[in-house]
């Protein structure tokens, strides 16, 4: 039997070959939710977002896969060919990270995109919280994974609005950042809410 991350793994390359690599990225990023500490998943993240010129978060992601250390000497090699492809980006997270040196975890450096547009949501996840909630935190439900929900969210310091969901549906909560307008979109198509505009 196929290990979920190989599946993925395959699937995203395929997408790729198709020229799609927004789905690549994103089923990635969905197995990278399930399987946070598996340095491929990072390691394949980083390449695609370098190869579509996204030096943020292409460096974001090697930082993490440099935290994983893997011992892998391929996952070594192609770590260095990302390096040498945003190593201006790299050094700049990094020098950020260093000025907290009593953080481990900067919260946008392990913060996963979602490309939410892309997603079509079950209505078994949308229904895990409530509405209320949803509107006033501007959260979407995105998937479940045992006992851990991953909502979409343009503000992931947002640490009240995790632990009140948290609180209210029983469940651990991880969260992955979308864009405000992928937000708006969301919460309309799924909730038939329309955010007002900005003040």
């Amino acid at each position: 039997m196929v290990h979920p991350v190989e599946e993925a793994l395959e699937r995203a390359d395929t997408m790729l070959e198709n020229g799609h690599p927004e789905r690549a990225i994103h089923t990635l990023e969905l197995a990278l939710f399930k399987f946070s500490e598996d340095a491929r998943l990072v390691v394949r993240l980083a390449e695609l977002y370098a190869m579509q010129g996204e030096d943020e978060h292409a460096a974001s992601y090697y930082l993490m896969a440099m935290r994983l250390d893997p011992a892998d000497p391929e996952l070594q090699a192609r770590m260095s060919g990302v390096l040498d492809a945003v190593k201006e980006a790299v050094e700049k997270l990094a020098a950020d990270s260093e000025e907290l040196p009593g953080l481990r975890r900067r919260k946008s450096l392990d913060v996963p995109r979602i490309d939410l547009e892309s997603l079509d949501l079950p209505e078994e996840v949308l229904s895990l919280v409530p509405r209320d909630l949803v509107v006033r935190f501007r959260v979407v439900p995105v998937a479940i994974s045992g006992q851990t929900l991953l909502l979409a969210t343009s503000d992931p310091a947002n640490r009240r609005a995790l632990e009140e969901i948290g609180f209210v549906t029983g469940y651990a909560v991880n969260c992955a950042l979308a864009t405000d307008d992928e937000i708006n979109t969301a919460l309309q198509r799924y909730y038939g809410f329309k955010p007002r505009k900005k003040r």
